[in-house]
C-alpha cells in the first residue's frame, strides 16, 4: 500500500464508520436535511483527495454516487461559495500545525501528539444559518495503522457544541 504522510494525503480512502463519530449532529447544527444526514450516516462513503502544497481537493461519495467537491486552497484567503448540502458558506482552509490550533476542543482531541504535526486546518461558516464548523485534517496511527482522521468542532446561533471524529482507512494501493 502506498505511503502517505501529512504533507501528502493524496489518495483513496473509505469511512471507518467503526472508529468514527455519528456525524449526524454535526450535520443537524448545519442545517443538512433529515434525508441527507440518513444516507451520510448509513451508507458506505468513499473519499478521493489530493493534496499538494498549495491545494487540498476531496471528492466524497455517497453509496456509490459521486458527491461534490470540496475544493480548497491552502492560502488562508476566505472564498464564499454555494454549497448544495450547505448552502451559502465562508470556506477558509490552511496548511498548518496542531500547535497553531486555537480551540480547545480539537487540541483535547490531539493529546499526546507532537504539536509540531502537519494538518489542514479548515473553517466554514454559514453566511445566513448561523453555524460554524471547524475541521483539521491529518494522518494518524489508530489501532496499529496510519489512517487519514478528520476532528471537527461545530457551534450554532443557539450556542450548542458538537465535536466529532471521522476516520478513513486507504484502501488504494
Amino acid at each position: 500500500m502506498a505511503s502517505f504522510t501529512p504533507e501528502d494525503m493524496s489518495g483513496k480512502y473509505k469511512l471507518n464508520k467503526q472508529l468514527s463519530t455519528n456525524m449526524e449532529d454535526m450535520m443537524q447544527i448545519q442545517k443538512v436535511g433529515w434525508l441527507v444526514r440518513k444516507a451520510v450516516t448509513s451508507a458506505p462513503v468513499a473519499l478521493t483527495l489530493t493534496h499538494d502544497n498549495t491545494t487540498f481537493n476531496a471528492l466524497a461519495e455517497v453509496a456509490g454516487i459521486p458527491g461534490t467537491a470540496n475544493n480548497r486552497r491552502l492560502d488562508g484567503t476566505s472564498v464564499e461559495e454555494k454549497d448544495p448540502i450547505l448552502g451559502l458558506i465562508n470556506k477558509r482552509a490552511q496548511s498548518a500545525i496542531l500547535g497553531d490550533v486555537s480551540e480547545d476542543h480539537l487540541k483535547d482531541a490531539w493529546k499526546g501528539l507532537d504539536p509540531s504535526t502537519k494538518l489542514v486546518l479548515t473553517s466554514y461558516e454559514s453566511v445566513k444559518d448561523g453555524w460554524k464548523t471547524i475541521e483539521i485534517t491529518t494522518v494518524q496511527e489508530i489501532d496499529g495503522q496510519v489512517r487519514l482522521v478528520l476532528y471537527c468542532f461545530g457551534t450554532n446561533d443557539k450556542g450548542e457544541v458538537v465535536c466529532g471524529r471521522i476516520v478513513y482507512d486507504r484502501v488504494d494501493k
